[in-house]
């Protein structure tokens, strides 16, 4: 009689919470494409990890790899997580970005167009916005220790508040933001570091590295403005040198082409221009071109609000709007200088294709003029993560001095006498000292700033006119909360609109300690939340006499409320003149 086999064991005869065990161990270590290879072993196990009978397993899947969401406490949108949906997103976006960066190096060294999916735009448009929800729900930031936080009114012999000057403020505060704490980690960040460190697709950064397409598609194509999302909060990625034994790829002139270009001097349609550069012409590269993008004034619209943001009507079902304006020879409204939108912040959204250049611009200036390790403490990606200067819930938001008779809190509620609703508090972190870098281009030749004569069309070589400087500054600014207002998005009633004053140095701003010598600015504004959850930072600055409205701001915030990354936005004219200056400017608080 034959010898019977022994039945060798099976996995899929171990308990299921056994097996699930060792599946989210496997992820733990950072594996997770073992859930699919085993779910493919056999249908016992593919019905166990597919179609199971509670959310439980892939809870605990992504929990093994990424932060909590429902932890945070101003992304509401994303509490209630799609754990499989996620987790599978996710996975799935750090293969393709993997898979893409050898299919990169195998197109060096073959000399090939590279692999089909290269030019899926869609696949490129859909890995983006995945890593921007990795950006969005990333957990909160632990709360800064042992920074020195000056206070910003001073009370007299009657109990009054008395503003403290800018001088003053500036001489207590650091320049950059202060040392993220030792807290908890975000998993996010991790699994962000380690997924981009060979940079995006080539298909999508070439939209930085050439002008014309640049202009033809960083608004309308879906992949692009997901990309400047992301390019807005984590900065330029470069990709990688080629390996030492490439052969030398064709070589394109960093400057852009005078106008009028020919097919000699284009490169072909297939060439991955991106990756002829090395990283730091790829740098070089990317400021040239979005400076183009950002300094064009043409952007400065009311349709725009005069900031960065999508033109209103543009993004709107109806594109027929109530307001008084009718103008029977132009069907095009939202490009008509003269048009008159609704002063309706539910119509605002975030131009992030502006925004993406904007911070390319801001980033390469403060890497030509400062050092390295203190570019580091304003760059560093935690800085994204929600919360870093919000004050605990607990915590007062009126100061014990009278603010009233220096300040009019009456204006707007919350002086003595208003009753003061539960959501009046500074939930943007708002109260304190803040560096505000603004940067312009400005005409030597004429000594005026760089206007429509000059930059009125996207003409590229008007960037190469040695007349044609670019100024650029870092100046202290205090904001006090004055008071609030509802907000105008239902949505987002809890976070009424915060009303601020303080002071801001202004273009002859020096900083060397002598008290009064210095120019400061008055300033005013609000800060607000917008329709698609963004924070809005706007900002008026007053002339050097301190009498009339000089400068506006208009900025977003970067990762979430109450960040350190601090808002990144434009700054144009009080008036919005025809030949008002435009500039870039990111601001972020240090005490």
């Amino acid at each position: 009689m034959a010898a019977t086999r022994p039945k060798l064991p099976s996995l899929s005869a171990l308990p299921p919470e056994l097996i699930e065990e060792i599946l989210v161990q496997a992820v733990s270590d950072g594996n997770s494409e073992a859930v699919a290879a085993l779910a493919r072993t056999c249908k016992c196990l593919r019905d166990l990890i597919y179609e199971p009978v509670d959310r439980h397993l892939w809870r605990s899947l992504f929990l093994a790899s990424f932060d909590d969401p429902r932890a945070l406490r101003f992304q509401q949108d994303h509490t209630d997580c799609n754990w499989q949906k996620e987790f599978q997103d996710r996975s799935w976006c750090h293969r393709y970005l993997r898979k893409n960066f050898v299919s990169h190096k195998h197109h060096t060294r073959k000399g090939g167009i590279g692999r089909a999916d290269l030019r899926d735009a869609a696949a490129c448009a859909r890995a983006v916005r995945v890593l921007f929800r990795v950006i969005q729900t990333s957990a909160p930031s632990p709360q800064p220790v042992n920074v020195h936080r000056p206070a910003l009114v001073k009370a007299d012999r009657d109990n009054h508040g008395q503003p403290v000057p800018l001088m003053e403020l500036h001489s207590q505060s650091a320049l950059w933001p202060p040392h993220f704490p030792a807290g908890r980690l975000s998993a996010n960040i991790a699994w962000l570091e380690k997924t981009l460190s060979n940079g995006l697709p080539s298909l999508l950064m070439n939209y930085c590295a050439d002008p014309m397409l640049l202009v033809i598609g960083w608004h309308d194509a879906p992949e692009i403005f997901a990309l400047t999302q992301v390019l807005s909060h984590v900065g330029l990625i470069t990709t990688p040198a080629a390996q030492p034994d490439a052969p030398a790829a064709p070589r394109y002139n960093l400057r852009h082409r005078e106008a009028g270009p020919t097919a000699a001097d284009t490169p072909p349609a297939h060439a991955l221009l991106w990756d002829t550069l090395v990283e730091e012409e790829q740098r070089q590269r990317a400021w040239y071109c979005a400076r183009q993008h950002v300094f064009n004034m043409e952007y400065l619209t009311r349709s725009r609000h005069w900031g960065p943001f999508l033109p209103v009507a543009s993004h709107q079902e109806t594109p027929e709007l109530e307001n008084d304006y009718v103008d029977d020879d132009d069907d095009d409204d939202v490009e008509d200088r003269d048009y008159i939108p609704p002063d309706d912040a539910a119509a605002l959204l975030a131009d992030w294709a502006w925004l993406g250049a904007a911070r390319i611009v801001a980033e390469c200036t403060l890497r030509a003029h400062a050092a390295t390790g203190n570019i580091r403490k304003l760059e560093r990606w935690d800085n994204l993560r929600e919360g870093f200067w919000v004050p605990a819930e607990d915590d007062g938001v009126v100061d014990e001095v009278d603010l009233t008779a220096s300040v009019g809190l009456d204006a707007q509620g919350g002086g003595e006498g208003s009753p003061k609703s539960p959501h009046e508090r500074d939930w943007a972190g708002v109260e304190g000292v803040w560096r505000y870098v603004y940067r312009h281009r400005w005409c030597a030749s004429t000594d005026h700033f760089a206007g429509p004569g000059a930059l009125r069309r996207l003409e590229f070589h008007n960037f190469d006119d040695p007349a044609l400087e670019e100024a650029w500054i870092i100046v202290p600014l205090s904001l006090r909360i004055t008071g609030y207002s509802p907000c105008p998005i239902a949505k987002y009633a809890e976070r009424p609109t915060i009303h601020v004053e303080g002071e801001m140095g202004g273009a002859g701003w020096v900083g060397d300690g002598e008290q009064g010598a210095d120019d400061a600015r008055k300033v005013y504004g609000t800060v607000s939340m917008l329709a698609d959850g963004n924070v809005r930072w706007s900002i008026t600055n007053l002339d050097e006499d301190n009498v009339d409205d000089e400068w506006v701001s208009e900025a977003i915030q970067l990762g979430g409320v109450g960040s350190a990354m601090g808002s990144l936005g434009m700054w144009t004219g009080a008036r919005h003149e025809e030949d008002d200056p435009l500039g870039v400017i990111w601001q972020w608080r240090v005490g």
